[in-house]
């Protein structure tokens, strides 16, 4: 049997969202394990929070708000959906993972408009910023497939990284005479090649562990 949470943590935001998550509501909340397997955050972590040992800091709020809709409203001591005025519900979280748990029918187009979006970025990035801005973006790339785990990503990677690196070679060996080809610009896309960048990491913690 499940055991009552102590009085000054009852109200806990996680507890309040444990019970809200299951459809028994307060008579049997969901596990803080099931709680950490939904919103993709530590266990010790919710343990924590729900003890009074942590605070429920923005990267947890983030990623409750991503995957439930629920945001924490802090004056009223309650979530609501999003930042709405909506008190967040079973109902509404059931409803919410029916249309959000699989790839919905417009998603080529989802994945066209992001791609749109990803091109505005580079149209309109200052010059000066327009390699941190690909490096943000790869490293972004890298972090998603991490967090979702897709290890299967790996070979996909790998073969852009060398499609990438097979066209520097190319344009080293063709002696073009556009400016955005010359020595420094071919420089400055072999720095910015995700395999160099990667064996560059590699020299500098290798020098570093001697």
């Amino acid at each position: 049997m499940a055991r009552h949470p102590k009085p000054e943590n009852a109200r806990n935001p996680l507890r309040q969202l444990r019970t809200l998550l299951s459809k028994n509501g307060a008579s049997k909340p969901i596990t803080q394990d099931r709680l950490s397997e939904i919103c993709d955050i530590p266990i010790n972590t919710i343990r924590s929070i729900e003890a009074g040992r942590r605070t429920l800091n923005s990267s947890a709020l983030k990623k409750i708000e991503e995957v439930t809709t629920g945001t924490w409203n802090s004056k009223q001591a309650r979530w609501t959906v999003y930042d709405s005025a909506e008190p967040l519900t079973f109902s509404w979280y059931s409803f919410h993972c029916h249309f959000t748990r699989k790839r919905p029918p417009n998603h080529q187009t989802r994945i066209a408009f992001i791609h749109a979006k990803i091109d505005g970025l580079f149209d309109r990035i200052p010059e000066r910023s327009w390699n941190l801005l690909s490096f943000r973006i790869s490293d972004f790339l890298e972090e998603c497939k991490r967090d979702f785990k897709l290890k299967d990503l790996d070979d996909v990677f790998y073969k852009a990284e060398t499609r990438f690196e097979d066209f520097l070679a190319f344009l080293k060996n063709q002696n073009l005479p556009k400016p955005m080809y010359s020595p420094a610009a071919l420089s400055a896309l072999d720095a910015m090649s995700p395999g160099t960048r990667k064996r560059a990491k590699w020299s500098k913690a290798k020098s570093v562990g001697g």
